[in-house]
Order: C-alpha cells, then sequence, then structure tokens
C-alpha cells in the first residue's frame, strides 16, 4: 500500500532529532575523551533520546508524545548543564527553551519551557550578581515571548491555510484532496474509523441542461445549494466532498443499513428542495461500505459502479454496490 507522504510536524521531528543526536553526540565524544565523565554522560543521555525519538517518528509517524519527549530532553539539559558545568552555560537554555515550540503544541510547549525556567533561574541567581541575573531573566523570558508569539500565528496561518487548500470555494464542501487524503487515513490497517465507514456517491441527474439552458451561473447556484441542502441532513461526523463537477461523495462512520437509510434522506430532501424552480432537480446515489482489503481507490470505484447502476436503472435513486 502506497504510504502517504510525511507531514511537515514528521519532518520537523526527524530533522530536529536528528540535528540533536548527531550534535549532542559530538559533544558527548569531546567530553569522554577530555575525562568530563559526568558530563559525557548527560551529553550521552540527550544523544540516545534524540536518536530514539528519530528512529520512533521514522517507524511509527507518530508525533505527538515523541514531540513532547524530545522537547523534555532539550530543556531538562539545558537546566542541568547549569547546574553541572556552571553559570557559564547558561547560553544553552536560548536554543533548548525555544525548541519545544517546534516540538510540541504551544501550550505543552510553553509549560515544559515554564517549568524549565522555574528550575535553571535558582541556579543563576546564586551563581550571578544581580544585575547580571535580570539581565539574563530578561532575555530569556523575551526568547520565549518570541516563541510563544510565533507558534500561535504559526498554527493559526496554518489552519487558514489547509482550509483553503482543503475546500471547494464555490460550495463550501471538502474538495478532491481533502477526500484523497481522507482516504488514505481511513483505508489504514490500524484505522478504527474505517470499519464501518461507509461512501455515498451523489450525481445530481440532468445537470448538463441546467447550465446549457439557464447558464453556468445558475448551475454555480444550484451545485452550492445542493451542498447546503447535504449539509444540513448529514451528522458532523460525517465528511462532505466535492468530487468533481456536479459529483458530490459523503463518508459516514455507518455501515449499510444506515448508510442507505442516510442516502435515501439526502435523495428525498434534494428531491423536495426545488433547486431550480421551474423544474425538478433529482440525485442518484450509489453506496458501498468499506471493507479491509479496500484501499481508496477501490472504495471509491465500488460506489461509482454502484452510482452508475443507479443511473442506468432511471435515476432519482439509491443503490447499494455489489460486495
Amino acid at each position: 500500500m502506497i504510504r502517504s507522504p510525511r507531514s511537515t510536524q514528521e519532518t520537523t521531528l526527524l530533522i530536529f532529532s536528528g540535528t540533536v543526536s548527531i550534535g549532542i553526540g559530538l559533544f558527548f565524544i569531546i567530553r569522554l575523551v577530555s575525562g568530563e565523565i559526568v558530563l559525557a554522560v548527560h551529553n550521552g543521555g540527550i544523544a540516545i533520546t534524540a536518536f530514539c525519538v528519530f528512529l520512533w517518528v521514522y517507524k511509527t509517524r507518530e508525533t505527538e508524545v515523541a514531540g513532547i519527549i524530545i522537547a523534555s530532553a532539550c530543556v531538562s539539559g539545558a537546566t542541568i548543564i547549569v547546574y553541572l558545568a556552571g553559570v557559564e552555560h547558561f547560553y544553552w537554555a536560548y536554543p533548548s527553551f525555544i525548541a519545544p515550540f517546534f516540538a510540541c503544541r504551544p501550550r505543552v510547549a510553553t509549560l515544559l519551557s515554564g517549568i524549565g525556567l522555574t528550575f535553571l533561574l535558582p541556579a543563576f541567581w546564586l551563581a550571578a550578581d544581580t544585575l547580571v541575573f535580570v539581565r539574563g531573566l530578561v532575555a530569556l523570558s523575551a526568547n520565549l515571548m518570541f516563541g510563544v508569539t510565533f507558534m500561535v500565528l504559526s498554527h493559526r496561518h496554518k489552519a487558514q491555510l489547509e482550509h483553503v487548500v482543503k475546500t471547494d470555494a464555490m460550495t463550501g464542501a471538502n474538495n478532491r484532496r481533502a477526500l484523497d487524503e481522507y482516504l488514505l487515513q481511513l483505508v489504514k490497517p490500524d484505522s478504527r474509523q474505517g470499519r464501518d465507514a461507509s461512501i455515498l456517491m451523489m450525481d445530481i441527474d440532468h445537470f448538463k441542461p441546467v447550465n446549457d439552458f439557464l447558464g453556468h451561473l445558475e448551475g454555480d447556484k444550484v451545485l452550492s445549494k445542493f451542498a447546503d441542502v447535504v449539509r444540513k441532513n448529514i451528522d458532523p461526523k460525517d465528511q462532505f466532498f466535492r468530487y468533481g463537477g456536479e459529483e458530490f461523495t459523503v463518508i459516514t462512520p455507518m455501515a449499510n443499513g444506515a448508510a442507505m437509510a442516510l442516502a435515501e434522506t439526502l435523495r428525498a430532501a434534494i428531491e423536495e428542495a426545488k433547486l431550480v424552480s421551474h423544474q425538478p432537480v433529482t440525485v442518484s446515489i450509489g453506496v458501498t461500505s468499506l471493507n479491509e482489503y479496500d484501499s481508496g481507490d477501490t472504495a471509491l470505484m465500488r460506489a461509482d459502479m454502484a452510482l452508475l447502476a443507479a443511473k442506468d436503472q432511471g435515476r432519482n435513486r439509491v443503490i447499494l454496490a455489489k460486495s
């Protein structure tokens, strides 16, 4: 089975953990050769942790816990080195305390950096005079505030960009790109959602005459109204997509019987909606449930065959795909 491309967070953690593993690993060797055993053990622990995180993300593609582990290693490592080697190593806090904001969610990153700062400042206070302490505190606090601001804005912009990239501008439904990505997640062997999920493939009947005789602007309005009717009749857990042209797809976490009932509800709602005032607009729907052997393409193909059967049998009807 083709694997989906690595997410931005996966790539970030792989680069981050790999860099930390190699960079701190070199310090481990230097400390070991110099006879600084305690510091070598400290550096070695961080390097091994980072390497394990790299392997974990590479193999499992899990990022949530992995990000917390590597961020915790950086923060604790920077704090401990000040106690072990002296306040002159305080500079390690700057990259280490900003690192969680690239590895974790903003709230978790803020918490980890805040805890590290709480444990770091006493050592700094005892070893430095008041003015140096205040300067260090202000600089590190500004560093953390920059991290918080950057990540909040970054997450907000990312969410806005994903919405634009995965949404059909005309109808507000998710687009084909979003459908392909959702199906790829749904058919994963370890996906619980895909076990009872069903696909409803819908095609507006006789849509070409609407465009030909009423114009494309009116056709666009029909598509938009169609999408509104579908949204009003599906559950928030159902996923709604524009497949292309006048074809739409609903993926619902329900098996055949319930999925057929939903499809019939949608068919009736579209027929009753009077999307065009002087002529009826109906929809044909093909339904199939996913099985353990499905890929996204095979499931869509089966739903599409059922849709074609609905068209062949007179349109304005629901057909369940043959297993």
